[in-house]
């Protein structure tokens, strides 16, 4: 994250603990993925100090390059995926489902401009510059921001719509830095996210399974 190794780790302990005791209180499969989401942010962050530990070798491109994956590929074709498991409304899925295809468009073409200018992690006053991971054209921007936060505002499970108002509450935030340090910035707001979805577990009773 934007303020030091220290910061990346201790987010990812935390995140860590949350999809932990999440994925110990799941009782149907359909629930482990939202359970998960935390170990994936857990998994970010801690890509993210090893970045800060490693710079300025080669190792800190290898970690950078996969926090990067993740981030631009990774959650834009999973995070729809996340939401229609919950969704009940037909009207809701099919929506859902469409942004789930402007998702994998988003992902391949992100995809495809990592593999054409791999990231250059750099040390930017307090945080993590992706440098070469400059501003992407407006439709994919928006294409993104609707798959990974739109998707999960749609639906009508409280806790997916929450996750997805503190994902779209990360890219405000966010879009006050560099748009190299972006990613940096966003993925920490996100892992927030993680006790949201904690909260609902640790909340929701046992013996009910279907989706609320």
């Amino acid at each position: 994250m934007c303020f030091s190794a220290a910061a990346s780790f201790t987010a990812a302990g935390v995140t860590s603990a949350a999809g932990i005791v999440s994925l110990a209180r799941v009782q149907a499969r359909w629930q482990a993925p939202l359970a998960a989401v935390p170990l994936v942010f857990a998994a970010q962050q801690a890509l993210e100090g090893a970045v800060w530990l490693t710079l300025p070798s080669r190792r800190a491109d290898a970690f950078a390059l996969a926090f990067v994956v993740v981030a631009e590929v990774v959650w834009p074709a999973v995070a729809p995926l996340v939401a229609v498991l919950h969704e009940k409304s037909p009207v809701r899925r099919r929506i859902i489902w469409t942004l789930w295809a402007v998702g994998l468009a988003v992902a391949a073409y992100l995809a495809s401009a990592i593999v054409a200018r791999p990231p250059a992690p750099a040390i930017v006053g307090h945080h993590i510059a992706y440098v070469g991971q400059d501003a992407q054209p407006w439709p994919v921007v928006a294409g993104y921001v609707a798959a990974t936060a739109g998707a999960m505002l749609v639906s009508s499970r409280r806790v997916v719509a929450a996750l997805g108002a503190v994902v779209a509450a990360g890219y405000v935030a966010s879009s006050w830095f560099a748009a190299q340090a972006f990613l940096s910035v966003w993925c920490f707001f996100a892992a927030i996210g993680s006790l949201t979805i904690l909260v609902y577990f640790l909340a929701r009773p046992r013996s009910s399974p279907s989706p609320a």
